[in-house]
């Protein structure tokens, strides 16, 4: 048995730009709050950050999770504050899809 899983990403720049990602997986388990994942398509190789919330979609009949950015709006880059277009090319270079 395989479960449909959406994952859902918010990027923030500390300027208040946002920008939303989705990326669509599927589990041989229920997903479940804390649980990282290493994605096979992830060019950084680091796994996402714990799923911090979990819905179930019966209508669409899918797992909707929430994660957290891995580099959060006050990260720094080089001295620098990460850009929202920095966050952007980042997620997209790790398979993230922007919507």
């Amino acid at each position: 048995m395989t479960f449909k899983i959406k994952l859902k990403l918010e990027v923030e720049d500390n300027e208040g730009g946002k920008e939303a990602f989705t990326k669509h997986i599927t589990l041989s388990f229920p997903p479940y709050i804390g649980l990282q994942i290493l994605l096979e398509d992830c060019i950084s190789g680091n796994p996402t950050d714990p799923i911090k919330s979990v819905m179930w979609n019966q209508y669409s009949e899918v797992f909707v999770c929430a994660v957290d950015w891995r580099f959060p709006k006050d990260t720094y880059s080089d001295g620098h504050f990460w850009s929202l277009e920095s966050h952007i090319t980042c997620a997209l270079s790790d398979g993230w899809e922007q919507g």
